[in-house]
Protein backbone atom coordinates (compact mmCIF):
# COMPACT_ATOMS: atom_id res chain seq x y z
CA UNK A 1 0.00 0.00 0.00
CA UNK A 2 2.87 1.75 0.64
CA UNK A 3 4.61 2.36 -2.53
CA UNK A 4 1.08 2.83 -4.24
CA UNK A 5 0.95 5.66 -2.04
CA UNK A 6 4.26 6.78 -3.02
CA UNK A 7 3.36 6.39 -6.81
CA UNK A 8 0.26 8.26 -6.77
CA UNK A 9 2.12 11.19 -4.76
CA UNK A 10 4.84 11.17 -7.34
CA UNK A 11 2.34 11.39 -10.49
CA UNK A 12 0.32 14.48 -8.29
CA UNK A 13 4.07 16.31 -8.23
CA UNK A 14 4.88 15.35 -11.65
CA UNK A 15 1.67 17.05 -12.90
CA UNK A 16 1.57 19.85 -10.61
CA UNK A 17 5.05 20.78 -10.49
CA UNK A 18 5.56 24.17 -8.77
CA UNK A 19 9.32 23.86 -7.64
CA UNK A 20 12.25 24.12 -9.98
CA UNK A 21 14.36 20.33 -10.15
CA UNK A 22 17.35 20.33 -7.59
CA UNK A 23 19.42 19.39 -10.47
CA UNK A 24 23.19 17.96 -9.75
CA UNK A 25 26.03 17.40 -11.90
CA UNK A 26 26.13 13.41 -12.00
CA UNK A 27 27.81 10.16 -13.89
CA UNK A 28 25.39 8.70 -15.68
CA UNK A 29 27.03 5.33 -15.75
CA UNK A 30 26.68 4.92 -12.02
CA UNK A 31 23.20 6.49 -12.21
CA UNK A 32 22.14 3.95 -14.39
CA UNK A 33 24.01 0.65 -12.63
CA UNK A 34 22.04 2.00 -9.42
CA UNK A 35 18.70 1.39 -11.35
CA UNK A 36 19.81 -2.02 -12.25
CA UNK A 37 20.56 -2.96 -8.99
CA UNK A 38 16.96 -2.15 -8.32
CA UNK A 39 15.60 -5.04 -9.81
CA UNK A 40 18.37 -7.56 -10.30
CA UNK A 41 16.77 -9.41 -7.53
CA UNK A 42 13.84 -9.56 -9.66
CA UNK A 43 15.69 -10.33 -12.85
CA UNK A 44 16.89 -13.40 -10.66
CA UNK A 45 13.95 -14.32 -9.09
CA UNK A 46 12.28 -14.89 -12.73
CA UNK A 47 15.14 -16.08 -13.97
CA UNK A 48 15.77 -13.76 -16.99
CA UNK A 49 19.00 -12.59 -18.02
CA UNK A 50 19.88 -8.70 -17.67
CA UNK A 51 22.57 -7.39 -20.33
CA UNK A 52 24.03 -4.26 -19.29
CA UNK A 53 25.75 -2.61 -22.30
CA UNK A 54 27.06 0.75 -21.19
CA UNK A 55 30.35 2.55 -21.48
CA UNK A 56 32.23 2.94 -18.16
CA UNK A 57 32.45 6.49 -18.90
CA UNK A 58 28.83 7.72 -20.12
CA UNK A 59 29.68 11.52 -18.72
CA UNK A 60 27.92 13.97 -16.71
CA UNK A 61 24.08 14.48 -16.66
CA UNK A 62 22.46 17.60 -15.34
CA UNK A 63 19.81 15.88 -13.56
CA UNK A 64 17.71 15.62 -10.27
CA UNK A 65 19.08 12.03 -9.64
CA UNK A 66 16.53 10.29 -7.87
CA UNK A 67 13.57 11.27 -10.56
CA UNK A 68 15.88 9.85 -13.60
CA UNK A 69 16.75 6.51 -11.73
CA UNK A 70 12.88 5.99 -10.68
CA UNK A 71 12.20 6.62 -14.30
CA UNK A 72 14.95 3.84 -15.50
CA UNK A 73 13.53 1.68 -12.43
CA UNK A 74 10.28 1.90 -13.92
CA UNK A 75 11.18 1.25 -17.07
CA UNK A 76 13.62 -2.25 -16.02
CA UNK A 77 10.44 -3.28 -14.04
CA UNK A 78 7.94 -3.43 -16.31
CA UNK A 79 10.43 -5.00 -18.53
CA UNK A 80 10.98 -7.76 -16.06
CA UNK A 81 6.71 -7.64 -15.32
CA UNK A 82 6.32 -8.69 -19.32
CA UNK A 83 8.70 -11.12 -20.02
CA UNK A 84 8.49 -14.52 -19.38
CA UNK A 85 10.84 -16.47 -17.14
CA UNK A 86 14.09 -17.37 -18.72
CA UNK A 87 13.39 -14.19 -21.20
CA UNK A 88 15.93 -11.17 -21.98
CA UNK A 89 15.85 -7.76 -20.96
CA UNK A 90 18.77 -5.19 -22.58
CA UNK A 91 19.48 -1.79 -21.55
CA UNK A 92 21.47 0.27 -24.14
CA UNK A 93 23.09 3.39 -22.76
CA UNK A 94 24.64 5.88 -25.37
CA UNK A 95 25.71 9.00 -26.51
CA UNK A 96 24.12 10.36 -29.38
CA UNK A 97 26.26 12.72 -31.76
CA UNK A 98 24.64 15.79 -30.02
CA UNK A 99 25.16 14.53 -26.07
CA UNK A 100 21.95 13.53 -25.46
CA UNK A 101 22.09 10.46 -23.90
CA UNK A 102 19.75 7.44 -25.02
CA UNK A 103 19.02 4.98 -22.99
CA UNK A 104 16.77 1.88 -24.16
CA UNK A 105 15.35 -0.64 -22.39
CA UNK A 106 14.50 -3.78 -24.59
CA UNK A 107 12.90 -6.85 -23.66
CA UNK A 108 11.84 -10.15 -25.26
CA UNK A 109 7.95 -10.03 -23.61
CA UNK A 110 5.09 -10.40 -24.91
CA UNK A 111 4.78 -6.50 -26.48
CA UNK A 112 1.87 -4.83 -26.00
CA UNK A 113 -1.03 -4.19 -28.36
CA UNK A 114 -1.33 -1.65 -31.04
CA UNK A 115 -4.10 -0.11 -29.72
CA UNK A 116 -2.73 0.43 -26.44
CA UNK A 117 0.53 1.99 -27.66
CA UNK A 118 -0.93 5.31 -27.53
CA UNK A 119 -2.25 5.21 -24.23
CA UNK A 120 0.35 3.90 -22.81
CA UNK A 121 1.87 6.76 -20.52
CA UNK A 122 -1.77 8.20 -19.67
CA UNK A 123 -2.00 7.81 -15.98
CA UNK A 124 -4.09 4.52 -14.36
CA UNK A 125 -3.81 2.96 -17.96
CA UNK A 126 -3.33 -0.86 -17.68
CA UNK A 127 -4.75 -1.98 -20.52
CA UNK A 128 -7.91 -3.07 -20.93
CA UNK A 129 -7.96 -6.34 -18.60
CA UNK A 130 -8.55 -5.23 -15.46
CA UNK A 131 -8.29 -9.10 -14.33
CA UNK A 132 -4.22 -9.08 -14.61
CA UNK A 133 -4.17 -5.98 -11.83
CA UNK A 134 -1.73 -6.95 -8.98
CA UNK A 135 -0.26 -5.72 -6.11
CA UNK A 136 3.33 -7.41 -6.75
CA UNK A 137 6.35 -5.89 -8.41
CA UNK A 138 7.43 -8.40 -10.45
CA UNK A 139 5.18 -11.29 -11.27
CA UNK A 140 4.66 -11.99 -15.11
CA UNK A 141 1.74 -9.98 -16.78
CA UNK A 142 0.88 -8.55 -13.35
CA UNK A 143 -0.49 -4.75 -13.63
CA UNK A 144 -0.57 -2.51 -11.09
CA UNK A 145 -2.34 0.94 -11.30
CA UNK A 146 -1.25 1.92 -14.12
CA UNK A 147 0.91 5.20 -12.75
CA UNK A 148 4.36 4.07 -13.13
CA UNK A 149 5.07 4.69 -16.91
CA UNK A 150 2.94 8.17 -16.50
CA UNK A 151 5.27 9.29 -14.08
CA UNK A 152 8.90 8.04 -15.75
CA UNK A 153 7.77 9.74 -18.72
CA UNK A 154 6.49 13.36 -16.65
CA UNK A 155 9.78 13.27 -14.80
CA UNK A 156 11.99 12.58 -17.88
CA UNK A 157 10.32 15.60 -19.73
CA UNK A 158 11.07 17.33 -16.93
CA UNK A 159 14.32 17.60 -17.64
CA UNK A 160 13.48 18.73 -21.07
CA UNK A 161 14.12 14.57 -22.38
CA UNK A 162 11.59 12.58 -24.22
CA UNK A 163 10.62 9.36 -23.77
CA UNK A 164 9.24 6.94 -26.47
CA UNK A 165 8.23 3.03 -27.19
CA UNK A 166 7.97 0.55 -29.78
CA UNK A 167 6.72 -2.96 -29.72
CA UNK A 168 5.05 -5.89 -31.54
CA UNK A 169 3.14 -8.32 -30.29
CA UNK A 170 4.68 -11.25 -29.30
CA UNK A 171 8.10 -10.38 -29.76
CA UNK A 172 8.80 -7.53 -27.30
CA UNK A 173 8.91 -3.45 -26.37
CA UNK A 174 11.71 -1.02 -26.35
CA UNK A 175 11.19 2.01 -24.62
CA UNK A 176 14.04 5.14 -25.01
CA UNK A 177 14.46 7.77 -23.13
CA UNK A 178 16.56 11.01 -24.17
CA UNK A 179 18.20 13.46 -22.07
CA UNK A 180 19.89 16.44 -23.27
CA UNK A 181 23.35 17.21 -23.11
CA UNK A 182 24.42 18.53 -19.63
Amino acid sequence: LHERVDQMVKLLLAETFDRPLHRQEVEATPLIRSAVSEVSQFVELRQQKLELTTPDDLGKLHVEPDKIRDSLTQLLINAVKFTPNGGTIRLIATRMPDNRLRVAVADTGMGIEPDCLAKIFEPFFTRYDVSKHSSGTFEYDKRGLGLGLSVAKAFVEMHNGKMTVESKLGMGTTFTMELPAA
